[in-house]
């Protein structure tokens, strides 16, 4: 009798492993959820680790910073009470997108720029209780030859059916990408902010699937601002990129801030730098 109860436990765990590793079809949307989901629980692990600098608690240093759901590589960052930034080609694969924290659900309605790639999402409850990340709108923030720093937690999925199942079963179990970051400096300036090279304590840090849209900061002293959304990286930016080059979207650019101001006025929205100052990092 105890052999057949051990029989039925084992099989069991063993099927409830199995469906933890098929996809759910809640991952038709796109749910953003804090970065510190994605911390490993046991730091030896350095088999599930990327290249770069773990950041120690992302919880209280980049609470505003998000990752997607398990089948969608892309980011995100609060920056107020009620609106997201991401990549317009994040919004783009799915027009239906929510903010998950702690298990809640919070709808958001999303606009992608025709004109470059950012996306900005309004929340349909506000959220508080997390310091939101500011939006730069001085171009001197964002030129040649200055600091930037990008942040990252890409896990992209496999193609392979088997390594897919793997992929999702260890991100659900704890065991996905952790968040890190890397110091580097803009080569390069225009509508998209150019960094080769991104230096780190563990290697380079080079925007990869599942990244996009997340935030490139400009940092003096203590204060923290966002001058770029990350768009690409290495070969799949341009014929004449390295393994090295990441690009970001450049939020100081031109009509950039103009179209921010404007999404942000016609929603009514808290856009830290823009039209919020509650809340905001500061």
């Amino acid at each position: 009798m105890a052999t057949r109860r051990r029989l039925i436990v084992a099989a069991v765990l063993v099927g409830a492993m199995i469906a933890l590793g098929l996809p759910f079809g809640s991952e038709q949307r796109i749910i953003f959820e804090p970065v510190s989901r994605l911390r490993p629980p046991l730091k030896r692990l350095v088999l599930f680790l990327h290249l770069g600098r773990e950041v120690t608690d992302p919880a209280s240093e980049y609470p505003a910073s998000l990752f997607a759901n398990f089948a969608t590589g892309c980011s995100a960052t609060l920056v107020g009470a009620d609106s997201l930034l991401t990549a317009a080609h994040c919004v783009d694969i799915s027009p239906n997108v929510v903010l998950r924290i702690g298990g809640v659900d919070n709808q958001a309605s999303c606009t992608a720029s025709k004109t470059a790639d950012i996306g900005l999402c309004q929340l349909q409850t506000a959220v508080s209780d997390i310091t939101f990340d500011v939006i730069e709108r001085d171009p001197a923030m964002a030129t040649t030859g200055r600091p930037i720093r990008l942040t990252g937690w890409a896990d992209p999925p496999p193609s392979n059916p088997f390594a897919s199942w793997w992929w999702r079963l260890r991100r659900r179990l704890g065991f996905g990408s952790a968040f890190k970051t890397g110091t580097g400096t803009i080569t390069a300036s225009s509508d998209l902010l150019s960094v080769t090279g991104t230096a780190t304590s563990g290697g380079q840090l080079v925007i990869e699937p599942g990244d996009s849209g997340g935030a490139g900061y400009a940092e003096q002293g203590l204060r923290r601002t966002i001058i770029g959304v990350n768009h690409c990286g290495g070969a799949y930016c341009s014929n004449d990129s390295t393994a090295g080059t990441s690009q970001l979207t450049s939020l100081t650019y031109s009509t950039v801030p103009e179209w921010i101001q404007s999404w942000a006025d016609t929603n009514h929205a808290q856009v830290c730098g823009f039209t919020a100052t509650v809340g905001c990092r500061p």
